[in-house]
C-alpha cells in the first residue's frame, strides 16, 4: 500500500476509534472539543497545550525548555504541574541530543493536534 493510502487511512481511523470508544455516542470533533475545554479551567495549560498542538499539526516536537519560554518566561517548576495536567493528551520523551536532560513534547497524533487547532482557532467570519 502506498504511503499516502495509508495516510488516508489513517487519517479516518484516529476520529473512528475516537467515536467508536465515547460512551456518549460524541463526534470526533465534540471529543476533541471537550477535551480542549476542560483544560479552560487553567488557562495557562491550555495556553500551552495549544502551543504543542500547534507545532503537533506539523509533526514537530518542541522541548520543554522553549514550552516554558513560548508561556512568557516561566521556571522550571511550573513543568510539571503543565504535564502533569495534559499528560494523557502528550507524549513527552526525553530529548536524545540534550544532556540536561530536557524533554521533547508533542500531541499524541497530528491529526488531534489539527483538530485541536481549528477548535481553538476558528476561521474568522467573512463579510459580504
Amino acid at each position: 500500500m502506498k504511503l499516502v493510502n495509508r495516510l488516508r487511512a489513517v487519517g479516518r481511523l484516529i476520529p473512528a476509534i475516537y467515536e467508536a470508544t465515547d460512551h456518549e455516542n460524541r463526534k470526533f470533533r465534540e471529543i476533541v472539543s471537550f477535551e480542549y475545554e476542560c483544560y479552560g479551567r487553567d488557562p495557562l495549560v491550555q495556553r500551552a497545550y495549544r502551543l504543542i498542538c500547534s507545532l503537533g499539526a506539523f509533526g514537530v516536537s518542541l522541548s520543554q525548555f522553549w514550552l516554558l519560554k513560548a508561556l512568557g518566561g516561566r521556571f522550571f517548576n511550573d513543568a510539571p504541574r503543565i504535564l502533569t495536567a495534559l499528560s494523557e493528551d502528550l507524549i513527552v520523551q526525553r530529548d536524545p541530543h540534550q544532556r540536561d536532560g530536557d524533554q521533547l513534547i508533542t500531541s499524541r497524533h497530528r491529526i488531534i493536534a489539527e483538530e485541536v487547532i481549528s477548535i481553538a482557532s476558528p476561521d474568522p467570519p467573512t463579510f459580504p
